[in-house]
């Protein structure tokens, strides 16, 4: 027993000790509120000393700040022997108010269970407050900043992003391996695409394939240097080409590491096209001052050559002599038709234009090439669209252009058995004419070249090179096009469109 007794002695020096030296505020009352004990940190945070404190009501530090509910509640809580935690404003000695952060706790008899006293522990948390007030308020300012300088960044970037999709330009950024990882919206309308379908591409993809290496090498180059200019070729989701000029500018980080391409790409299709035809009429100007002159000085010498070899043919009467004659005759005959063909179209006629049955026309015309003996063992199948309407043309000139396509055609099967397609159709704007062959196919670097004067594909002495020029020259008088797709192995598809009138 002796034992327990002085166990319990060190016990209740060490609690005492404790509760000294504690930084908490410290008091202890009875059911009536009378303080019974304040330890010195309780003096010392309300300003009055332990002699004072003791044996008064612990409502002496009671404010007028404090609701009466917040009392009541404390009351019940700890009446219902829990302890009761919370916050109330306090009066020092001096009057001064302070914020305290108290828990009261029962204190309940060891026998008969009954509360006898009450603890309560509490600390000014009055310049916490204060500090988490100021913080709060420096959060909210600092947010209201933050979110000031979202927003104009937010409007800066769409006054940017409305400023690149205005553009005329086509403006894009690649990363490093190609991909697109933005667009402004006057390049997806070039490409008629949309900027899903073309952030999953590189930028070779929308090029042409013959242009892909000097593309990579272009801005291979642009990596290491900075910038680069250069012009290439795009295509379109429709097959569209197009004719660009590519400024490339690389961006850099801080420590000058790469990190992506900026490109502004110019569309200069309709200048590359006014550029062509400039320098075709330069051309055509040179060709018709040549033809007249050509015409006046060999026409007059070969139209005498021609009379002395008919006479030749007439008296001579040896089989070999007269085969050399013919020969020479078919060949003074192709010069004059080369002649002729360019002072035609050098002065072109004033042809008039008439209300035609276009399909007609095309029912007649590849009437016509089946007789010839080239075409014998050529298969040939006409889909017309029944709903071509009539449009002004001459007749003549767009069936000279059918015959020297047709023809062609059929020099591109040569001797094997094939097949011609002759079609019509229409859209919104044009009267479309076919003609599709499976012959041997057109190179692209020929393609290029296809309706340029004297340029043919074709053997020596079974082509003048002017037909495709001819034809080119009239369809565009017409304010039409033609157009030409070609695939080696596979066959050629040339396109009449023409203007409905």
């Amino acid at each position: 027993m002796p034992q327990n007794s002085k166990k319990t002695r060190t016990l209740t020096f060490v609690f005492e000790t404790a509760v000294r030296y504690s930084f908490d505020a410290v008091q202890i009352t009875d059911l009536q509120g009378k303080i019974i004990y304040v330890n010195p940190s309780f003096a010392a945070l309300t300003g009055y000393s332990e002699d004072e404190l003791i044996g008064k009501n612990a409502s002496i530090l009671k404010s007028e700040v404090t609701s009466v509910d917040t009392f009541k509640n404390m009351w019940n809580t700890v009446l219902n022997k829990k302890p009761w935690r919370g916050e109330i404003v306090n009066q020092k000695k001096n009057g001064e108010l302070f914020l305290s952060e108290l828990t009261v706790a029962p204190i309940s008899d060891e026998k008969s269970g009954e509360i006898i006293n009450l603890l309560g522990t509490q600390r000014d948390i009055t310049d916490k407050r204060k500090l988490e007030e100021e913080l709060k308020k420096h959060n909210e300012k600092l947010e209201k900043s933050i979110l000031s300088r979202t927003q104009e960044l937010q409007e800066s970037e769409k006054n940017y992003r409305d400023l690149l999709d205005n553009s005329p330009e086509m403006i894009n950024i690649i990363d490093e391996d190609g991909f697109f990882q933005s667009v402004n919206s006057t390049q997806l309308k070039k490409l008629e695409t949309d900027a899903d379908s073309l952030a999953k591409k590189i930028f070779t993809d929308i090029c042409l394939e013959s242009e892909s290496s000097k593309l990579k090498k272009f801005f291979k180059d642009v990596k290491s240097n900075g910038s680069g200019f250069t012009e290439t070729k795009l295509i379109t989701s429709s097959k569209k080409k197009l004719t660009v000029q590519i400024f490339a500018k690389a961006i850099y980080d801080a420590k000058g590491n790469y990190l992506k391409t900026r490109n502004y790409m110019s569309d200069i299709t309709e200048r590359k096209s006014l550029e062509q035809s400039l320098l075709q009429t330069e051309k055509l100007s040179a060709i018709g001052q040549l033809a007249v002159g050509i015409a006046h000085e060999v026409g007059n010498p070969l139209a005498a050559i021609s009379s002395i070899v008919q006479i030749l043919e007439m008296e001579s009467n040896q089989e070999f002599f007269t085969q050399k004659l013919s020969s020479i005759r078919q060949e003074i005959n192709r010069i004059s038709s080369i002649l002729k063909n360019l002072v035609d179209f050098s002065r072109p006629k004033k042809a008039t234009t008439t209300r035609i049955d276009v399909n007609s026309i095309i029912t007649e015309t590849a009437k016509i090439i089946t007789y010839d003996k080239r075409a014998k063992h050529i298969e040939f199948e006409v889909s017309l669209n029944e709903k071509i309407p009539n449009t002004h043309l001459v007749p003549d000139e767009i069936m000279q252009v059918l015959i020297n396509l047709l023809l062609n055609a059929v020099d591109a099967i040569g001797d094997k058995n094939g097949k011609i397609i002759v079609s019509s159709d229409l859209d919104e704007k044009y009267i479309q004419i076919g003609i599709r062959d499976n012959g041997h196919g057109i190179i692209q670097n020929d393609l290029n070249k296809i309706f340029d004067p004297f340029f043919t594909t074709k053997e020596v002495g079974k082509g003048t090179g002017l037909g495709l020029w001819i034809s080119h020259g009239i369809i565009e008088s017409l304010k039409g096009k033609i157009l030409v797709e070609s695939k080696i192995g596979v066959g050629t598809e040339f396109k009449i469109l023409l203007p409905i009138l």
